[in-house]
C-alpha cells in the first residue's frame, strides 16, 4: 500500500493551474497525476485513475453556467 496521495488539478486558467502545481510539487507525499483544463477531462481522469485529491477551480465556464448547477 502506497502512502502517496494521487491528485489532479482542474482549472481553466493555465497560469492558475501551474501555480497550484508548483506548490503541490514541493510536497513529497502528493503525486500530480494530471492537470486538466475542463470538467470533462477531469471526469475522464477520475474514472481511469485512483484519485485521492482534487484541486478544483470553483468557477469553470462549462459547469458554472450549466442548468445542472442548481440541482
Amino acid at each position: 500500500m502506497s502512502n502517496t496521495i494521487k491528485c489532479i488539478i482542474v482549472d481553466d486558467e493555465k497560469m492558475a493551474g501551474e501555480i497550484i502545481a508548483t506548490h503541490v510539487s514541493k510536497i513529497d507525499a502528493i503525486e500530480i497525476v494530471k492537470s486538466c483544463s475542463n470538467a470533462i477531462e477531469a471526469f475522464n481522469c477520475i474514472n481511469t485513475h485512483n484519485i485521492d485529491l482534487v484541486f478544483l477551480d470553483i468557477n469553470m465556464p462549462e459547469i458554472s453556467e450549466s442548468p445542472l448547477q442548481n440541482l
